[in-house]
């Protein structure tokens, strides 16, 4: 098997036209392949659901979590509502019904307490400082449970192919990988620590697997130029053209408004802090600068306006002084 898209990917046509995340794991499977259950459990659902899930099943296990197998195209004998069932035990076979592209099995794992949710969305072509800014979503079934990234609970790990590879450089090439970036450790990365908050962790880690791509160490990978850990900033040649008053405007918006950058500004780490700080003084810098030149241009036409008001009197002193010269060489003669 193979995983054909990303769980927590954003699809504009879910909740009703108002979008969200990918809320399970599409897996490459051939009609007819069988499914088996991950843990031992109790049938909670067994139903079709023509427009969305197709034939589908799902199993409850002691815990109150559940897993979802949709799209099938057929159940195991013996396979009901109520009827208990064994890790191992074959139960299902997957399929193409409801609204599917192809023949695939799409995966849910659900979970009774929020706090264990794991619902990340994502969307295709996102930057590193994209992946530091996203966001957990408690996204709760009409059951009650909560959708998670299945891939925490998956013994197997599934590699990414077509359309999702183009995002392994900043999300990982397989469903570990991207569990591990936005969620938990990964090679050469920051694993959960007390110390660290999760958006620390995530900023680290995705620049871990970037680094891993390139067959670099972080440490490598980093240069004087990246923004890595750093919050949201104006890049400083967006300024040339514009006046001292609309900087000013600007950074006050970008700082002083937005809700996300306060929320952040108590989550990075101490070197975004920094950054963020040099950031704010070359800023000041740019602005006096600024200051300087616009200082400079009205001064430059305050001594453009003083020398054409004296020229007059410029001429009459020149006048003045040949009159001069002539009478005092008269004087001399006589």
């Amino acid at each position: 098997m193979a995983a054909t898209s990303r769980f927590g990917t954003w699809r504009s046509y879910y909740n009703g036209g108002k979008g969200g995340g990918h809320g399970g794991q599409d897996l490459r499977a051939a009609v007819g392949m069988q499914l088996y259950s991950p843990f031992n459990g109790k049938v909670a659902y067994k139903s079709v659901q023509p427009n969305s899930a197709g034939n589908f099943l799902a199993i409850r296990n002691d815990n109150g979590d559940i897993v979802w197998f949709m799209h099938l195209s057929g159940y195991a004998n013996g396979i009901a509502v109520g009827s208990n069932v064994t890790a191992g035990q074959f139960v299902a076979l997957s399929g193409n019904t409801g609204r599917s592209s192809g023949p695939h099995l799409h995966l849910e794992y659900t979970v009774k307490r929020v706090d264990d949710a794991r619902n990340k969305w994502v969307t295709k072509g996102m930057s590193r400082e994209q992946v530091f800014q996203a966001q957990n979503h408690y996204s709760q079934k009409s059951d009650g449970t909560y959708i998670t990234d299945p891939a925490g609970y998956m013994c197997e790990t599934y590699t990414f192919v077509g359309d999702a590879t183009k995002d392994n450089a900043a999300l990982g090439k397989d469903t570990k990988a991207q569990y591990a970036i936005l969620y938990g450790s990964v090679p050469n990365g920051t694993p959960p620590n007390a110390e660290y908050t999760d958006t620390q962790t995530i900023a680290a880690n995705s620049v871990a697997v970037q680094a891993n791509a390139q067959g670099k160490t972080v440490a490598q990978f980093l240069s004087d130029r990246d923004g890595f850990g750093a919050l949201p900033g104006m890049r400083h040649e967006k300024y040339e053209n514009v006046s001292p008053s609309e900087m000013l405007a600007r950074e006050s918006k970008r700082r002083m408004i937005d809700a996300e950058w306060q929320k952040n500004l108590t989550q990075v780490s101490s070197r975004a802090l920094w950054v963020d700080y040099l950031q704010t003084v070359a800023v000041s810098n740019y602005m006096q600068e600024a200051l300087y030149r616009k200082k400079e241009k009205v001064e430059g036409l305050l001594a453009t306006l003083v020398a054409q008001e004296a020229a007059t009197q410029r001429a009459a002193v020149d006048a003045a002084r040949s009159r001069a010269v002539r009478q005092s060489a008269a004087h001399s003669l006589n």
